[in-house]
C-alpha cells in the first residue's frame, strides 16, 4: 500500500506513515507556480502525532500586516536555504505553461513512493543567484525518522548558507550544540545535523 504522492507538474510531495490521527506526515513543494504561492521552493512541513511541529513562519493577513510581503511570503518564513542571511534569497518561480521561455523554477528530479516510506530530490539552483548547483533530498522512513540532505555549490566567491526551520512557537524550540528539539503537546521532533565543515545553530526572532 503506497502512502505517498508525488506530482511533478504541480511540484507537490506528500509522504505519510499511515492514515490514523497519530501518523507522521511530510508535505513539500518544488515546482512551477500555479495560483496563490509564496516564495518557498523546497520548503516542507512535518506533522507528528497530529501536530505540525516543523511548520512555517505563522499566520498573517493579506492586507493589514506590513510584514506580509517582506517576510511572510519570503523564503525566510519557510524551511528553506538563505544565502548571506538575505530573507529574500530565492527568485520568484515562473508559472507553469504561461510562456514557454519562462521555465525557471524548482524541479522534482527523482522520487520514490512505497509502503510508509518515500524519497524525493529537488533541484533548486535555478532560483538562487550565485549558486551553480543546489539539490535537496528528502528520505522519509518513519517511525525512525526523516533525512534531509542539502548539497550546495557556489558559482562565485564564498557565501554564508543558513537553513531555516520553523517551530510552532519559539517556546517549543530548544537548541543545543548539535541538536534541536521541536516540541508539541503529544510528540516531538529531534533534529541532528552533520556537514563537511563547522556548523553553528542559533534561534532567531521573527518580525512578530
Amino acid at each position: 500500500e503506497e502512502r505517498g504522492l508525488v506530482v511533478t507538474l504541480s511540484g507537490s510531495v506528500l509522504f505519510r506513515s499511515g492514515w490514523g490521527e497519530q501518523a507522521t506526515i511530510l508535505a513539500a513543494k518544488c515546482g512551477p507556480l500555479h495560483n496563490h504561492n509564496h516564495i518557498d521552493q523546497g520548503s516542507f512541513i512535518l506533522s507528528v502525532a497530529g501536530e505540525n511541529l516543523i511548520t512555517e513562519g505563522g499566520v498573517t493577513d493579506y492586507y493589514d500586516d506590513p510584514f506580509y510581503r517582506t517576510w511572510f511570503i519570503q523564503p525566510a518564513a519557510h524551511n528553506t536555504l538563505l544565502i548571506d542571511r538575505n530573507p529574500e534569497s530565492q527568485r520568484v518561480a515562473d508559472y507553469a505553461g504561461e510562456i514557454k521561455a519562462l521555465d525557471r523554477h524548482g524541479v522534482i528530479d527523482e522520487s520514490i513512493c512505497g509502503n510508509g516510506y518515500g524519497y524525493a530530490r529537488f533541484l533548486l539552483h535555478p532560483l538562487y543567484r550565485g549558486v551553480e548547483r543546489y539539490s535537496r533530498e528528502i528520505l522519509f522512513f518513519p517511525p525512525d525518522g526523516v533525512v534531509l540532505i542539502d548539497s550546495v555549490q557556489s558559482s562565485e566567491g564564498n557565501h554564508e548558507y543558513d537553513l531555516r526551520f520553523h517551530p510552532r512557537f519559539k517556546r517549543d524550540l530548544a537548541v543545543e550544540r548539535d541538536v534541536a528539539i521541536f516540541r508539541g503537546e503529544t510528540g516531538a521532533v529531534v533534529m541532528k545535523w552533520a556537514a563537511d565543515r563547522e556548523l553553528a545553530a542559533r534561534i532567531v526572532d521573527s518580525p512578530i
